[in-house]
């Protein structure tokens, strides 16, 4: 079940606030995956509504996974989650490069141009910066599992 309300809040998460943040790195020349409100400020009302609705379909999926039954993972689910773990570290690095573009030219592009405008050594700070992002979501991921343990004892 809460997987299932996880991939819905995914889908309308992501519907609206992707462009949202494409529209801010654009405005201001930032990457800011975490602010939600400073991101759809400027964003259209359905982009808003789609974003805090998938936010609250996370919330009740949380509150699911919390409250529910023991889960056991199978290990193709744990591979399944390496894999979205590499997804976002795909788009938390994608980001961080653009950003880092927009600061160093005053402009960035929609495609892959950014690896153009950025030098060899400037590569390391770009990939601690996206693994710190993943890390923030991940230390979250542990929480929630820490007080699911202490819920189950």
């Amino acid at each position: 079940m809460a997987f299932v309300l996880v991939f819905i809040g995914f889908l309308a998460f992501v519907s609206g606030y992707i462009v949202s943040l494409e529209d801010r790195l654009q405005r201001d020349g930032k990457f800011c995956p975490f602010s939600v409100r400073t991101n759809l400020k400027a964003s259209v009302r359905a982009r808003k509504t789609l974003t805090w609705l998938g936010m609250l379909i996370w919330v009740i999926a949380g509150a699911c996974y919390l409250w529910g039954p023991p889960i056991e993972v199978a290990p193709d689910d744990q591979l399944g989650g390496l894999g979205v773990i590499g997804l976002i570290f795909a788009l938390m690095y994608w980001g961080r490069a653009r950003e880092h573009e927009f600061q160093k030219t005053g402009a960035s592009t929609d495609s892959y141009a950014y690896q153009d405008a950025i030098e060899p050594h400037e590569w390391w700070p770009i990939t601690f910066r996206a693994l710190i992002d993943v890390a923030k979501i991940l230390l979250f991921l542990i929480l929630m599992y820490g007080i699911k343990r202490l819920i189950n004892l």
